[in-house]
């Protein structure tokens, strides 16, 4: 992937399924979607009130994705993700960056406020987020599922939550 060549557009079916069967490996196997979940996160994405987008490369692969949720008080909590075969390599900033912009875009211009939530292990992604300016803003925990725990109860997790403003 190179740096400056990605086109951002409205999730596609085909890139919602090819996201579903991403597999990162450890310690971020976290991040995997067990199969049993597919159905019900692809219907999820690909909702008409969801706010999802590919990120594609040359037309040709997606790269990543950005999520949107636009909240009741103006800010805008984000999700976003890079395809394992991208992580680790440099991209993660510009990626961010590209993110934010994007959401200035088209939810709530110049002076909109984001929000995200990121596992407290990933230490590589809270270091990317905060060389993009966002700033700890406190935690939660929540019960979640992995891979490693489809067999098993949901765990609970810790996250940092992080705001970037205008």
């Amino acid at each position: 992937m190179e740096k400056n060549m990605y086109t951002i557009r409205k999730m596609t079916q085909s890139y919602a399924k090819d996201y579903l069967n991403w597999h990162y490996p450890a310690p971020y196997e976290f991040y995997n979607i067990p199969k049993e979940y597919h159905e019900a996160e692809l219907k999820a994405i690909m909702a008409p009130s969801a706010h999802w987008f590919c990120v594609e490369k040359s037309g040709s692969e997606m790269v990543g994705f950005y999520q949107y949720t636009p909240l009741k008080n103006g800010a805008v909590e984000i999700g976003l993700g890079l395809k394992p075969d991208y992580t680790g390599k440099g991209y993660g900033l510009k990626f961010v960056r590209g993110c934010v912009q994007f959401g200035r875009q088209q939810f709530g211009g110049e002076s909109a406020t984001f929000l995200l939530r990121v596992a407290e292990f990933n230490k590589r992604a809270i270091k990317t987020y905060r060389r993009a300016g966002f700033q700890d803003c406190g935690r939660a925990q929540a019960m979640t599922r992995t891979m490693a725990w489809a067999q098993e109860p949901a765990k609970p997790v810790s996250f940092l939550c992080m705001k970037l403003s205008a």
